[in-house]
């Protein structure tokens, strides 16, 4: 098939067709044969999706039975095989007939979208603390996709570490479904909101009032993190895991884990964090 963003290659075209344009855009090398089952299976997913792509990458077609030079130069053992080339060197590649959204976050990384590109520098800089910055890309993100959960949830955690916490709700509830990647995102934003206006003198007078109230815990444990305490935030989640036996322990325990990805999940205090709820849990 050939067309705009597909194109058929031989190895007699290759030089030009892959080589010389990879240098304007990425060209996603599909080696194939006509014999092939699972080739036959990648191929309308490779043409649909460089349809969508609107000229960011073209599909480079090789028939390996015809074609055999560049398989061989490409260390092709398999196909289809797959690779990226771009200024004529190859930075990725996959071999076999992937599913769709895994073939997508192939060409996502190799020929990311402008929207892609955006989304992933609001996310750097949201984990950089420059909530400034990354609220103008994630702004620019919803100008093109309003419904884009990266740029939502992000919005929302800036919105959560201002202290508006309404603008916060409300940027979370408009999330449909949250996706495992932007977990830690909406984890951080429902524990800054949880925490809301309480201070953490009060939330430490809570607990010594009701030292058994897996919610009073929570509660402390939502003000210390708001206070930028991650440290005692944990501290406080362990010491309840510690003292309460009944159901609302686990309770605790999935509020721990689920900060532990917010914090940076190889971060030091984190690691030491695991250690003891390990040490508590399974004693």
């Amino acid at each position: 098939m050939s067309g705009h963003n597909v194109i058929d290659v031989t190895d007699a075209t290759f030089k030009a067709a892959v080589l010389d344009e990879s240098n304007q855009r990425t060209v996603i090398v599909d080696f194939w044969a006509p014999w092939c089952g699972p080739c036959r299976a990648l191929s309308p997913v490779l043409e649909r999706l460089a349809a969508e792509g609107e000229g960011r990458f073209v599909v480079a077609k090789v028939n390996t039975d015809d074609n055999p030079r560049f398989a061989g130069e490409f260390g092709v053992r398999g196909i289809p095989a797959v690779f990226a080339v771009k200024g004529g060197e190859v930075v990725d590649s996959f071999t076999g007939a992937l599913p769709e959204p895994s073939v997508r976050m192939f060409l996502d990384k190799v020929a990311p979208s402008p929207i892609e590109g955006m989304a992933r520098a609001g996310l750097s800089m949201l984990s950089a603390r420059k909530d400034d910055a990354a609220a103008k890309a994630f702004d620019s993100v919803r100008a093109i996709k309003p419904t884009d959960p990266r740029a939502l949830l992000g919005l929302a955690v800036v919105a959560a570490r201002a202290g508006r916490n309404d603008d916060a709700r409300a940027l979370l509830a408009s999330v449909a479904t949250v996706p495992p990647t932007l977990a830690p995102l909406a984890a951080e934003v429902r524990t800054r909101l949880e925490a809301g206006t309480v201070d953490v003198d009060s939330a430490r007078a809570a607990v010594a009032a009701a030292p058994d109230n897996v919610e009073v815990i929570a509660g402390l444990a939502a003000a210390l993190f708001a206070a930028g305490d991650v440290p005692g935030c944990f501290d406080a989640l362990l010491q309840g895991i510690q003292r309460i036996k009944g159901p609302g322990r686990d309770d605790l325990r999935q509020r721990l884990v689920e900060l532990f990805d917010v914090a940076g999940a190889k971060t030091p205090v984190v690691e030491e964090a695991r250690k003891r709820l390990a040490a508590l849990w399974f004693a």
